[in-house]
């Protein structure tokens, strides 16, 4: 069964016994009934937390709360892509291909060309982990730089970035963000007007002077891994107890790229907690 849930109640008793014995979760007993805990329309998806009972005789382990993910609105089928969304092609190809990965486990990420519909279904980790509140502590930002170097060192200059998952950039498109830069900082200068200093700009004269040098790396697998493009503190969740790891989420803007981008990225939009003081 491989079409796509358009909403929780098309994730049945029968359609969750078979995603879950595919993927290994269930070996022996049925799913019982998926009861909905909450569902909530988010900007880019709608997010729904279904609760699982079984059979008396199915697996103590299986999994009992399940996270799926659908898209806001159904889409319209002119409006339908030819290829599915990214964090799909996350999920089906690159989060397979790590183990013990911290990463929410997924049952099951499907997309239909005709309709553009698609759908996640995940671990829901709301027991053992959760989103920070406000500014993550210090020993949770080092969490956090701990699962994006456990991600990069499995994907480092390895043999399949740039072949079957993920791209490098070509010379046209390398010359096209140089121009692209150049064009932008004009156009920012000229708000700015007399606020940019005749020293910055002097700086982004010279910046700009280096392009595309840059972007040139990104050609080649050498030094890129595989990169979230969005990792700031609130994609992560973070264990409820100790000794756990964070869990990187949201994968709709991952590609290859240059591995510190993630933790520039980071530190620039939401700056590292200071370490609590001691008691």
């Amino acid at each position: 069964m491989n079409e796509v849930a358009d909403n929780p109640e098309d994730m049945t008793p029968i359609r969750l016994t078979e995603i879950l014995r595919r993927q290994g979760a269930l070996t022996r007993g049925e799913v019982a009934s998926v009861g909905l805990q909450s569902r909530d329309e988010l900007f880019v998806s709608v997010v729904s937390r279904l609760e699982i009972t079984y059979t008396a005789d199915a697996d103590a382990t299986a999994p009992r709360r399940l996270f799926l993910k659908t898209p806001p609105r159904k889409p319209k089928p002119e409006n339908a892509r030819s290829q599915p969304p990214e964090e799909i092609v996350f999920y089906k190809t690159v989060a397979a291909q790590m183990p013990d990965s911290p990463l929410a486990r997924c049952f099951d990420a499907n997309y239909s060309q005709t309709s553009g519909q698609w759908h996640l279904l995940l671990d829901d980790l709301s027991q053992t982990h959760s989103a920070a509140v406000g500014l993550p502590s210090f020993d949770e930002c080092v969490l956090a730089v701990d699962t994006l170097a456990q991600i990069h060192a499995h994907w480092w200059e390895h043999p399949r970035l740039g072949a079957d998952i993920g791209s490098f950039l070509t010379s046209a498109q390398v010359e096209k963000l140089a121009q692209d830069a150049a064009s932008n900082y004009e156009s920012f200068a000229h708000v700015i007007g007399d606020r940019l200093s005749l020293t910055h700009r002097r700086i982004y004269s010279q910046v700009l002077a280096t392009f595309p040098l840059p972007w040139i790396r990104l050609s080649s697998r050498k030094g890129l891994t595989l990169t979230h493009g969005d990792a700031h503190v609130w994609n992560f969740l973070y264990p409820r107890v100790p000794c756990g790891r964070a869990i990187l989420i949201d994968w709709q803007l991952w590609h290859t790229h240059i591995g510190a981008r993630d933790l520039a990225y980071m530190m620039t939009l939401s700056p590292l907690a200071p370490p609590r003081a001691a008691r």
